[in-house]
C-alpha cells in the first residue's frame, strides 16, 4: 500500500512539473510597438441618401 501512495505521488508530481514546464520560460521577446506607428487614413464621414424616404420605425406593423 505504502507503493502504492508514493506511486501516485510520483506520477501526480511529474504531472504537475511537465504541465508547468519543469522552470523553463519559452516566453517569446515583447514587442515593441513603438517603433513603426501606424498612419491611419481618414474616414470620409458617411453622407445620408435623401433620395430614398425615411422609413418609420416607431410604430408597429398590425399582424396578419
Amino acid at each position: 500500500m505504502k507503493f502504492v501512495k508514493f506511486s501516485m505521488l510520483a506520477l501526480t508530481l511529474g504531472l504537475f512539473l511537465a504541465s508547468c514546464g519543469g522552470g523553463e520560460t519559452t516566453e517569446a521577446p515583447a514587442e515593441d510597438t513603438m517603433t513603426a506607428p501606424v498612419m491611419e487614413e481618414p474616414v470620409a464621414p458617411v453622407v445620408p441618401d435623401t433620395t430614398v424616404p425615411a422609413v418609420d420605425t416607431t410604430t408597429v406593423a398590425p399582424a396578419q
